[in-house]
């Protein structure tokens, strides 16, 4: 893919934390298709839903911590549920959790952490997005005959149509209700937003279908171009900064995305530069990968399990050998959230205690709602 010129990949060594963002320049996008979408989301049972890829709906027939100790807490389908700080010792936030009824039917469980469960039905399917805040989902349907999906977002109790076409989506990384998205046409990408308010924006056309969003933020955009495996980064309004081999696999609010390339592992700076990390400890292919909030860790699930590396020393810490690409972290670091299709467990980063819950739940997404610090 090329960007406006024909370009190449750019070695660059010097670390900076991010850029402050030049000011916004939109364009407004004229709707289109969202009849359309509004009719079939209104079939509700007559179409498929799909997104990005759900989770694994096994998990290994044992759990145990790398002391091998067994989980140390459960909690089935009991209605009167203890409060999630009961459960969980220290757990701050309220946990949020998408569950897969099947069917096409999904839960949306809240737990916080001084009272038990509620639970709540969505309309849709497995395609589904929690923004950061967990308070917003995003969510995609097929239609036959149509080139990619039509998007739906808003807050659980008013999802709404935004577009169809579109190819690849992901929540702002800061700002809650704000989604940005791809929309493939003849040779080119058209990147989009929608902030909220049920309509589109227009960012900019990039040439050569087929790249997609890695995250986006006030730092610019992260897209991944299929061709050779290559990272774009983008500024806000749009314009190429740099590219870096390798698959963009998460971002983080202050401008850094961790990159894959082979065996190598890396954090790029929107604004320049590139810290390469070296493990102490191979993790395999990777699935998936979440950053903490306070930038220290990254949680890896892989073909090897589920390990947190420490950014500046490289140190891995194997948690487990379970399955999932389902990952989210509490707001203050402390504990690491995983789903299956058996349930949520909870890891407490540096105790080495588990907490195995929400057994009769198959979990698609999860996150939390800052509730204290």
């Amino acid at each position: 893919m090329t960007y406006g010129s024909t370009w190449m990949s750019n070695n660059v060594t010097l670390i900076e934390d991010g850029v402050a963002p030049p000011a916004r320049r939109e364009r407004n996008r004229p709707s289109w298709a969202l009849a359309v979408a509004g009719f079939v989301v209104g079939l509700g049972l007559g179409v498929t839903v799909v997104g990005p890829p759900p989770a694994e709906t096994e998990q290994p027939s044992s759990l145990t911590t790398p002391t091998g100790e067994p989980p140390v807490a459960t909690l089935g389908t009991d209605p009167v549920a203890p409060a999630l700080g009961d459960v969980v010792p220290g757990f701050l936030d309220a946990l949020v959790v998408i569950s897969d009824r099947g069917g096409g039917a999904l839960d949306r469980i809240l737990w916080p952490n001084r009272s038990g469960l509620t639970v709540t039905s969505l309309t849709g399917g497995k395609g589904v997005l929690l923004d950061p805040e967990a308070q917003h989902v995003a969510m995609s349907t097929t239609v036959p005959g149509l080139d990619g999906v039509i998007l739906s977002m808003g807050r659980p109790s008013a999802v709404e149509p935004v577009a169809s076409g579109v190819t690849s989506y992901a929540w702002h990384d800061s700002t809650p209700g704000w989604l940005g998205y791809t929309v493939d046409s003849v040779n080119t990408t058209q990147l989009f937003t929608s902030k909220g308010e049920f309509g589109s924006t227009h960012v900019v056309e990039l040439e050569g279908a087929g790249a997609t969003v890695v995250g986006w933020g006030d730092w610019g955009w992260a897209l991944q171009d299929p061709v050779g495996g290559v990272l774009l980064l983008v500024t806000p309004e749009g314009e190429f900064r740099d590219s870096e081999v390798g698959v963009g696999l998460d971002t983080s609010s202050d401008g850094w995305v961790f990159m894959a390339e082979g065996e190598e592992l890396k954090l790029v700076s929107a604004g320049g530069g590139v810290r390469r990390i070296a493990p102490s400890a191979e993790v395999g292919p990777i699935r998936a990968a979440r950053l903490s909030p306070d930038g220290q860790m990254v949680a890896i699930s892989g073909s090897d399990g589920l390990v947190v590396l420490d950014v500046e020393s490289g140190s891995v810490h194997e948690l487990s050998g379970m399955d999932t690409d389902v990952i989210a972290w509490s707001s203050e670091s402390r504990f690491l959230i995983t789903g299956t299709g058996a349930g949520v467990v909870i890891f407490e980063i540096g105790a080495d205690t588990v907490q195995a819950m929400l057994r009769e739940h198959p979990v698609v997404q999860v996150g939390v709602v800052t509730l204290g610090s």
